[in-house]
């Protein structure tokens, strides 16, 4: 490698509904004696030129999932070689944009896990939600279940009232459109 030098590529796209942007990357030093990471090589993911997830110096594969709102979005890999000359190198695979939601009206409240279920093999299959109809305690519970969730709309959901810590532990969690009127909103919700 050349010390101070960068590498990067760059993609534009625009997106119509709430999506999932992900992909896998790999950073890492490369000879013929060792694998090593470390603070001289750097990989870096910019959103519309705003620096996005840190820079990376961890070997082994590593996921980065995003939602992104509808808008125009140019999306930039940079890999970076500090102050070395020693062949380093950054990999990328599995980009995706989805927007495959899991889209769920429900009857009665309490059937949300059941709902779900008929169109995923597992509650962590969820990553994009959108719920119509009455929700109950139940429900929050089966929601905390998806630990994979990147959004959830409720827009159209029926609530009374979000619960205490109604997303605690959905750490990938970046949006949610609730309806208007419930009453109630506890604490940590």
């Amino acid at each position: 490698g050349t010390a101070y030098s960068a590498s990067e590529f760059s993609a534009s796209f625009s997106v119509d509904k709430l999506s999932k942007f992900s992909f896998q990357q790999w950073v890492n030093k490369y000879d013929e004696n060792t694998w090593n990471a470390s603070a001289y090589h750097a990989f870096s993911f910019y959103i519309n030129g705003t620096h996005y997830n840190g820079q990376s110096y961890t070997s082994g594969w590593q996921n980065v999932i995003v939602a992104l709102e509808p808008g125009e979005y140019t999306v930039t890999f940079r890999d970076t070689i500090y102050n070395t000359t020693d062949a380093y190198y950054s990999r990328v695979k599995n980009i995706e944009l989805s927007s495959n939601w899991v889209d769920v009206e429900l009857e009665t409240a309490g059937s949300l896990g059941v709902e779900v279920l008929y169109q995923v093999n597992v509650l962590n299959d969820v990553e994009l939600l959108k719920v119509k109809g009455p929700i109950n305690s139940t429900d929050w519970a089966t929601i905390k279940q998806m630990t994979n969730l990147l959004a959830i709309d409720l827009s159209e959901a029926t609530i009374t009232s979000i619960p205490n810590s109604a997303f605690d532990g959905l750490s990938r969690l970046s949006n949610v459109k609730l309806p208007e009127g419930p009453t109630s909103i506890g604490s940590y919700a």
